[in-house]
């Protein structure tokens, strides 16, 4: 199936002119705080669990002297705490998803 950059973009611009045909400027906005209230504390979570998810793995070792490492067990150390803190994010995530999708 093709489609050509002038259909896409008449699809786009005519979304745009019924919102701010039916809701005005306000229409783009809608579900901003639930979207915001979703994302601002599990991005918190995010990052507070992947520093304690890489301290863990670094068992111990110097968190500064292990960054400075570019060895491929420091790279699998960040990899890792990323994917259980993605994870950690997204069961913080889901509940407050729920409800924004509502909104």
């Amino acid at each position: 199936m093709r489609h050509n950059s002038g259909n896409k973009q008449s699809v786009y611009s005519t979304v745009t002119r019924e919102i701010y045909k039916t809701d005005g400027l306000r229409g783009f906005y809608r579900g901003f705080w639930p979207h915001f209230w979703r994302d601002v504390p599990t991005f918190g979570a995010y990052f507070l669990s992947y520093d304690i998810y890489q301290k863990i793995l670094l068992r111990g070792e110097d968190p500064k002297k292990a960054m400075e490492d570019k060895s491929c067990k420091v790279f699998m150390i960040k990899l890792l705490a990323g994917g259980f803190a993605g994870m950690t994010n997204w069961g913080f995530a889901y509940p407050q998803d729920v409800v924004k999708s509502f909104a």
